[in-house]
């Protein structure tokens, strides 16, 4: 289980950005989540928490919002260069 947060300054104040929140398989559906979640929400009462979700849905029981969307784009491999190379 892993929640990562990094403090960024955001116009003179801290915020504290959810970097990533994983549990590995073997350990779904057990409450994982919920307890780190939870966790770090009564941690960081009263701070400003940031989260970028690729599923808002996940997140909204524990108060989160949408503010910004971003689209994703993806770009089929056949179209690049077949000259370059992978690394």
């Amino acid at each position: 289980m892993l929640i990562q947060l990094n403090p960024i300054e955001l116009n003179d104040d801290t915020a504290y950005f959810i970097v990533g929140v994983c549990v590995k398989k073997k350990y779904h559906r057990q409450g994982c989540m919920d307890y780190m979640m939870n966790k770090v929400l009564e941690m960081y009462k009263g701070k400003n928490l940031i989260l970028q979700a690729y599923n808002n849905e996940i997140y909204r029981k524990y108060g989160f919002k949408e503010s910004h969307l971003f689209k994703e784009y993806f770009i089929p491999k056949e179209s690049f260069n077949s000259n370059l190379r992978s690394i």
